[in-house]
């Protein structure tokens, strides 16, 4: 796959070439559609702000039980997300990304060493106490999981638990404001019946809503990063798109850089203005997604636009 230029507004914008063939006129429209947004939101703005955050040759190495062997998993990561930005974190599975961005939150196990930098709003979150960090996690910085079974509790309610996240960040709250922000936070995302879902547990909900349940515990205290680890793979087509929306209308709404962690790269396409691309624990790509796509200067990442179609 190649890409022909055409100057546009002032910049280039490409219509894709696949296996020598170009594509009609109106899939260029829809193509151009897509990437204009990304030049819109890769304003000035964007690129002149500070980041939001700074990862610098990052290294994560697991101490093996009983052996004590090293088994170094990530080297050398380096990547940076501004406010307000989207940022999608792509490769195929065993990459490193999840464990990069767990080194983010220091949600690692134990026997994981961590080294580098990595500086959230100027706060270098190595050097942080567990107590400290708690009062940036979960409030300054979020995550949406890959499995919503996983981070829900089945035996308690969602308005429990999405409560409870409210009340540990907000301690001088009454009860009853506790809830009426769950109850906006749930309207916001478009459940019908927010007052039913609260009393519900997770069981009682198809995966797309237990999703939308993990989405709201994770917004709840409005973040400045929220990272989204893989929040669409184990859902169908309909509830896929439907979470794809909303994570964008809520970015857009409430301005929060957004760490979206994919193998998906029509994802990555469609949702961000940069694209980190991981192979075996190393980032070998990092650029704007249009860049990215138009011109890749990996052969990984030539590799997975190849196994996908656009």
């Amino acid at each position: 796959m190649h890409f022909d230029g055409q100057p546009l507004f002032g910049k280039k914008f490409y219509a894709p070439v696949i296996h020598g063939k170009s594509v009609t006129s109106t899939e260029n429209f829809l193509w151009n559609c897509k990437v204009l947004r990304n030049y819109i939101f890769d304003s000035d703005l964007i690129r002149e702000a500070m980041p939001l955050l700074v990862v610098q040759n990052l290294f994560v190495t697991f101490i093996e039980t009983g052996t004590g062997n090293l088994n170094p998993t990530i080297f050398d990561v380096s990547l940076e997300i501004n406010r307000g930005e989207v940022l999608a974190l792509v490769g195929g599975s065993g990459s490193g990304k999840s464990l990069t961005t767990l080194a983010i939150g220091k949600l690692l196990p134990q026997n994981a060493r961590v080294g580098g930098k990595i500086a959230f709003a100027d706060v270098s979150l190595l050097e942080l106490r567990e107590r400290e960090m708690r009062k940036i996690r979960g409030k300054r910085i979020s995550y949406i999981f890959q499995e919503p079974m996983a981070c829900l509790n089945p035996l308690r309610t969602i308005g429990f638990q999405i409560c409870e996240c409210i009340r540990i960040h907000n301690p001088r709250l009454t009860r009853r404001e506790i809830r009426r922000i769950a109850v906006s936070t749930l309207d916001r995302l478009h459940f019908q019946n927010p007052e039913d879902i609260l009393r519900s547990r997770a069981h009682q909900l198809s995966g797309g809503m237990q999703q939308r349940a993990g989405i709201a515990m994770a917004i709840c205290n409005h973040p400045q990063l929220l990272i989204a680890d893989e929040p669409t793979t184990a859902l169908d087509g309909a509830s896929e798109r439907i979470v794809l929306d909303l994570l964008r209308e809520l970015q857009r709404t409430d301005g929060f850089a957004l760490l979206l962690i994919t193998h998906n790269l029509n994802i990555a396409r469609e949702m961000a203005h940069r694209v980190a691309v991981m192979h075996r624990g190393r980032v070998v790509e990092f650029g704007k997604t249009f860049d990215i796509f138009a011109n890749p200067k990996h052969e990984h990442t030539r590799e997975l636009l190849g196994a996908f179609s656009f």
